[in-house]
């Protein structure tokens, strides 16, 4: 093909010119006119933040504005022809007064900025096809001087693969007469070596070794997948028994000291809980504490269900279960000494059932908090060896569903003393407060 005919390539070159204005410097790239990095911003509304009448900035109203730096300031001083010497509060304060237009002088000088680009880009453009057109020629010829000794015999080999080096190769090919076609290499691969050059006598050859070379990536692959997926379930398989082990030891240390407790690290398990793709491969958790006073006792729980987080507080047995409210009728939040437990009163085979109430944040943890959510009345069922699992039910206005859970580990009494529930309950109630609770 002659030159003529030849379809120029667009190069990725970086060009840049440089213009002084009153000794100041300013650059154009082919996209934007700037100063010290900065274009020029005709409104600075977005960006000046509110002052008082003594001039003082008034914090809270200015929280909402862009940030910009002192050179960025001053840029923009320099566009409008004002001074940019002093600190940030007398250029903002220059600037609040100043035009929102670019001095004339400026205009021109981007103009004539752009006219320079376009000159010296025409030469950056010209200078990378002459190198790109070298680099060809010499690639070209040193595919032709690898390919010769290995087709220059009509007995020779068909076809052959090239797996480094491969540029020119395929001018080469088409120069003296060959086929070829690229592929995927075997491994993947970030680099240009990542394709391959299947040179060929003839178009037959060339396809069927590609087809060829496919079939055994795809034979790799696939056995990498499957030994991936071995090694994923050997993990499964020995956290699964880890687990079984951990759950029988807490069973039979509460089960030795003859009463149950269910205070403890629970894994639970809930498919509308968790969402693998979403959450990641971690279960969702609960931690139960008990906290005893003098005369009653307090049973709560800390929990992650990845859908929502919170905390959750169960009621004493003997305050009488809420009838589930008609369409159109709030339900009623249950007073705060409902949560209050007699001191020897504890989940046990005779008393297995407890209600329990949430509140919490969705989005785990990260969304909205779920106002009313502790007008729900739900429950928890515990049983097996030592009271270490337990099946349950979590209401909301989002979500209706039923869980289970095994006791994994002991929480000690001194990690539940340090606790507020108190706090941590009207922290997720008062929707005015902005931190968490100390």
């Amino acid at each position: 093909m002659a030159d003529s005919e030849e379809e120029i390539p667009k190069f990725d070159v970086y060009t840049v010119v440089t213009l002084t204005h009153n000794r100041l410097k300013y650059t154009y790239d082919g996209y934007h006119f700037e100063r010290s990095g900065a274009s020029f911003q005709a409104d600075l509304s977005d960006y000046l933040p509110i002052v008082f009448n003594s001039g003082v900035i008034n914090k809270s109203k200015s929280r909402g504005k862009k940030q910009k730096s002192i050179d960025w300031w001053r840029a923009q001083c320099a566009f409008r022809g004002l001074t940019i010497s002093g600190g940030m509060g007398e250029v903002q304060a220059r600037l609040r007064s100043g035009p929102n237009t670019m001095i004339n002088e400026l205009v021109e000088l981007e103009k004539k900025a752009k006219v320079e680009w376009k000159a010296q880009e025409d030469v950056n453009q010209r200078r990378a096809l002459q190198q790109y057109r070298d680099q060809k020629l010499k690639d070209e010829q040193n595919g032709i001087d690898r390919l010769k000794p290995i087709f220059i015999d009509n007995d020779a080999t068909a076809v052959s693969v090239f797996k480094r080096d491969c540029q020119g190769l395929g001018f080469a090919a088409q120069k003296i007469g060959l086929h070829f076609e690229w592929i995927h290499s075997q491994t993947y691969s970030h680099d240009f070596d990542s394709q391959w050059i299947i040179v060929g006598r003839t178009l037959a050859d060339v396809d069927a070794k590609a087809a060829a070379l496919r079939r055994e990536r795809e034979d790799r692959i696939l056995a990498q997948e499957m030994q991936h997926e071995e090694k994923e379930k050997a993990a499964r398989d020995a956290e699964a028994r880890e687990e079984a082990r951990l759950q029988a030891s807490v069973a039979d240390l509460a089960a030795k000291q003859g009463e149950w407790d269910v205070t403890g690290v629970w894994k639970v398990t809930c498919p509308d809980f968790h969402d693998r793709d979403y959450y990641g491969n971690e279960p969702p958790t609960l931690r139960i504490y008990r906290v005893n006073g003098t005369k009653v006792s307090q049973m709560f729980g800390e929990f992650d269900f990845h859908t929502v987080k919170g905390w959750l507080r169960f009621e004493d047995p003997a305050t009488p279960s809420l009838p589930t409210p008609s369409v159109g009728r709030k339900r009623k939040r249950p007073a705060w000494d409902s949560f209050l437990i007699p001191l020897y009163t504890k989940p046990s085979p005779d008393r297995a059932a407890w209600n329990y109430r949430w509140r919490g944040r969705g989005n785990g943890g990260e969304g909205y908090m779920e106002h009313d959510s502790d007008e729900y009345q739900c429950s928890m069922t515990f049983g097996g060896k030592g009271g270490c699992a337990l099946s349950g039910t979590f209401a909301s206005d989002f979500l209706n569903c039923k869980f289970t859970g095994v006791k994994l580990g002991t929480i000690t009494i001194a990690e539940a003393s340090v606790i507020s529930i108190d706090d941590q309950w009207g922290y997720l109630y008062d929707a005015a407060y902005v931190g968490p609770p100390k």
